[in-house]
């Protein structure tokens, strides 16, 4: 049984091996007949395997002496923040990435990007139906009702703070509070739970004070597992994963019994015809359900192809994008304002005196007033 398997394996690795290097060279030859600039690349960027560790590889490659070459320079998620403009400074408009799995475009001309989008049929996109679908239920979701809830969480969760931090000498967790704020106005807004503002000092110290809360920051900060192997494949390889793993396992199993929860609770609103909240989930779940039931003009369903609605799964899955998309960047974008405007006292005063002309003595509505207030903060919305 050893012999078979010590003499399998590496038969695999090279029949493995052999296989990408002529997909490399056929990808090669067709790239050459564009007449761009080429480079090659050992190994699909779209690799969802690779995409777990490719950042720890590549920093052990960069070791070595051969470690600055084409390779590590673009073998990585996040190469083109670095890299910037350089390639094409070196190559011109346009240049390819050639795989032994696909290759990749790159483009940096503004005509030629409008002219990819406007040739379908050349350019075929190979989900653009079920973009379709999901654009057209999801859409009318983003709407004033959800603006609202999100205003007035991110003023309760923004007085939390200030709170916190005015009774502080120092503050050495600004980036680590702006997650906060940010998960709980997701949390809410899109959820419907809300929670206190409890600062990252504090809550590194405390208990699970929600399961479903401390499930979803879980999830959001350790997506990568996730995504490459699966939510099923977490739970079938459970016993040989590491302990972080474990954990976020765990978290998916009590965040998806929520979300089932939540689903069949606005399925039975529905039926009832009631409407218990306006936050992102349900307005979702709604808008698919009014999709799946619609009617074209002639009286015939619209269940099928781009019209119809979303599945349970697609809701679910929908709702991970949305949180996964806003959550840092939100974070991100928060702590370098904070961070930014200290240095600024002259631009401090400037949105203060926007916010006292604007506000005046109405400082304890302000919550509910999102339709008079936010338009007219023009300031706020330059500094961010």
């Amino acid at each position: 049984m050893t012999f078979y398997v010590a003499f399998l394996l590496p038969f695999f690795i090279a029949t493995w091996l052999l296989y990408c290097a002529s997909c490399l060279v056929k990808d090669y030859l067709r790239a050459r007949k564009i007449g761009i600039p080429i480079i090659l690349l050992p190994i699909d960027p779209g690799n969802p395997l690779w995409q777990s560790i490719d950042r720890k590889i590549i920093a052990v490659v960069k070791r070595f002496p051969f470690g600055s070459g084409t390779w590590t320079r673009y073998q990585w998620r996040g190469w083109e923040i670095p890299d910037r403009y350089k390639t094409h400074q070196e190559l011109g408009d346009a240049f390819i990435f050639v795989t032994p799995g696909n290759s990749w475009l790159q483009l940096c001309d503004a005509e030629a990007c409008a002219d990819v989008f406007r040739r379908r049929d050349d350019f075929p996109r190979p989900v653009e139906t079920a973009y379709l679908r999901h654009r057209k239920v999801t859409i009318p979701c983003f709407n004033e009702q959800v603006s609202q809830l999100v205003w007035a969480e991110s003023i309760r969760q923004a007085k939390g703070m200030l709170e916190y931090w005015t009774s502080k000498a120092t503050i050495n967790t600004v980036a680590a509070d702006t997650r906060t704020l940010s998960l709980h106005v997701l949390s809410s807004a899109g959820f419907g739970k809300s929670y206190p503002f409890q600062s990252f000092d504090d809550s590194a110290t405390a208990g699970a004070a929600s399961s479903y809360r401390d499930s979803f920051k879980l999830i959001l900060d350790d997506c990568i597992p996730l995504v490459v192997l699966g939510r099923k494949n977490l739970e079938k390889w459970y016993r040989w994963l590491p302990a972080r793993w474990k954990a976020l396992h765990q978290a998916t199993v009590t965040f998806s019994q929520y979300m089932k929860q939540v689903y069949k609770e606005e399925q039975r609103n529905l039926l009832e015809n009631k409407n218990d909240g306006n936050n992102l989930v349900t307005s979702l779940i709604r808008a698919s359900n009014e999709m799946a039931n619609s009617t074209s003009a002639d009286g015939t369903p619209e269940s099928k192809g781009t019209q119809g609605g979303l599945t349970e799964e697609e809701i679910y899955g929908n709702m991970f994008i949305f949180s996964f998309a806003g959550h840092d960047t939100t974070a991100h974008v928060l702590a370098f304002a904070i961070v930014l405007l200290s240095t600024r006292p002259d631009v401090q005063d400037w949105i203060a005196e926007e916010l006292q002309h604007v506000l005046g003595e109405q400082e304890e509505a302000v919550e509910e007033s999102y339709n008079a207030i936010f338009p007219r903060l023009k300031r706020c919305l330059a500094v961010l």
